[in-house]
């Protein structure tokens, strides 16, 4: 067993339903210390998905109109607190 703690971070943008397939996925590993996803402005608020796992943290950033990728994840990033942190796509 590993005690390594990985965070993994997401930016995600209208993009509801492959980010859930994607999140139950990521929750089956144990060194999943935590999943952060920053919610950049969609429709749909995603402050759901912290019903699926207390390890899923959602960061929700409104008023935005362009998906910037890069910002969204440095967000995701400077609050990660696992040993690695691992950008993931949906």
């Amino acid at each position: 067993m590993s005690n390594l703690k990985v965070s993994i971070i997401c930016a995600c943008k209208d993009r509801n339903e492959p980010l859930y397939a994607s999140i139950h996925s990521w929750l089956l590993k144990d060194e999943v210390h935590e999943v952060i996803v920053v919610d950049w402005s969609s429709k749909e608020p995603l402050n759901n998905l912290t019903k699926f796992d207390s390890r899923v943290k959602v960061i929700r950033v409104d008023g935005e109109k362009y998906f910037n990728m890069p910002e969204p994840l440095n967000l995701a990033a400077s609050v990660a607190t696992g040993d690695t942190v691992m950008t993931m796509a949906t």
